[in-house]
């Protein structure tokens, strides 16, 4: 009895620096549940001892994986996926705000995707805000005070979930932005952006797929991509830059008038087309072969055809 009466001791000892996630952490429990349906017969002393010593190690593990594990134990164990990033479940990045912009402070993801000007969590989802259905992809700059003009408020903050994935479509939810922040449109941009103040600053989200949710009803890419007249310069990934106005707008005239939707979803690329605005404000669409996904997945060869005759720098 005296050497039962260490198993926690022991325990702790011997799996002493381990470090797991709250996935681990399910398992033993599970496990841990499937022992206890086991039929043992208890009329057999060595059988019931043998039960007994096998639960105290895995409870004894289990309290020392929970020490090391960053999530709260009474935190349910699922996460959003990301669109383009594998899920996960991690610690979310902080705001850290300056006087002229917004950067998220995040880790090396193993995502191969470069992200371009998207911000991501430290566990590969991203944090963002959804209007009744409509997904909005947070930027990592955002702006200063003062530095553009925002529209009436459109919306406010009704939820906040580690989850949105999980949530009604009715509801207004974020996994970033507290319940209660006012969300704007930006004027001239229509759906493209949403923006929110934050601490010291205003942060933006970019219309994205979301959970195989995309565009609505009969909404086009031009829908969710309202930038014609703004876009001062636009660079592909792998192809080269274009800095004027005049071309870039005859460009973005052929990519409305040819995308062709594929998915809601999705594609995996480290390829980017980066589009910058007259206000400063940079926007993307990911890039592979002859598709771009933003809000949806789009083909359009037309653009690249085109884009590689315009000579690019």
């Amino acid at each position: 009895m005296r050497d039962l009466q260490r198993l926690p001791e022991i325990a702790e000892r011997s799996l002493g620096g381990l470090r797991a996630d709250a996935n681990m952490k399910a398992q033993i429990l599970w496990k841990t549940s499937q022992i206890e349906q086991e039929q043992i017969s208890y009329h057999h002393p060595k059988r019931a001892l043998a039960f007994v010593c096998a639960c105290l190690v895995l409870f004894a593990a289990v309290g020392i994986l929970s020490q090391g594990s960053i999530r709260d134990p009474s935190s349910p164990l699922f996460s959003t996926q990301a669109a383009g990033s594998p899920a996960g479940a991690g610690n979310r990045a902080l705001l850290d705000l300056d006087k002229t912009k917004i950067s998220i402070g995040v880790s090396a993801s193993s995502s191969s995707s470069q992200l371009g000007v998207w911000a991501r969590f430290s566990d590969g989802s991203f944090p963002l805000v959804g209007i009744q259905g409509r997904f909005y992809r947070q930027l990592a700059k955002g702006l200063s005070f003062g530095s553009l003009k925002l529209d009436n408020p459109v919306a406010k903050v009704e939820t906040f979930t580690q989850a949105p994935s999980l949530s009604s479509t009715d509801q207004i939810v974020s996994n970033i932005l507290p319940v209660g922040t006012l969300l704007y449109r930006i004027a001239g941009l229509g759906d493209t952006l949403i923006a929110a103040e934050v601490d010291d600053g205003i942060a933006l989200f970019q219309r994205v797929s979301f959970s195989g949710k995309a565009i609505r009803g009969s909404e086009t890419l031009q829908d969710t991509l309202e930038i014609t007249g703004h876009v001062t310069r636009m660079r592909l990934s792998g192809v080269g830059t274009i800095a004027d106005p005049a071309t870039c707008d005859a460009l973005l005239e052929i990519l409305f008038a040819n995308a062709a939707l594929e998915s809601n979803g999705t594609i995996h690329t480290d390829n980017t087309l980066i589009m910058t605005l007259d206000n400063g404000i940079e926007v993307q669409l990911l890039y592979s072969q002859e598709s771009f996904a933003g809000c949806g997945v789009w083909s359009c060869p037309e653009f690249i055809e085109a884009f590689m005759a315009s000579n690019p720098s």
